[in-house]
């Protein structure tokens, strides 16, 4: 991707945020092409379900056992229980495996800080 854009001359910082799947896995990116800026934000979070509350109609993510049955990927968190989230750090991929783990990998390119990445981290 760095080689085409810079083959194109561009020259403006894209921030890319996608994901991607076979319909067994799924690969998820917070990125941007600077190594000092943030990428748009992205966070996880994972659990044994995700269900609103019948008092309160809010929504959170329960983890009744260490098992995890739901990952969900947003771009902000969906409720207001910040421990329920995970930011997924700026320029790394996320990979959740068939059966539910979640990885983080950092990309390790041109945009590689390493300072940055644990400065991202909550």
């Amino acid at each position: 991707l760095n080689r085409w854009l810079d083959e194109a001359g561009v020259e403006e910082t894209s921030l890319m945020n996608f994901a991607v799947t076979d319909g067994q896995s799924v690969v998820c990116t917070r990125y941007i092409t600077s190594c000092d800026m943030e990428g748009a934000s992205l966070y996880y979070s994972s659990g044994s379900e995700f269900r609103s509350d019948a008092d309160s109609g809010q929504y959170r993510m329960i983890k009744a056992n260490k098992r995890e049955d739901v990952v969900v990927v947003a771009s902000e968190p969906l409720t207001y229980e910040r421990s329920d989230w995970m930011v997924i750090p700026t320029n790394t991929l996320l990979v959740i495996t068939p059966k539910l783990n979640v990885h983080l990998y950092p990309i390790h390119d041109k945009y590689w800080n390493p300072h940055r990445q644990r400065a991202g981290a909550r």
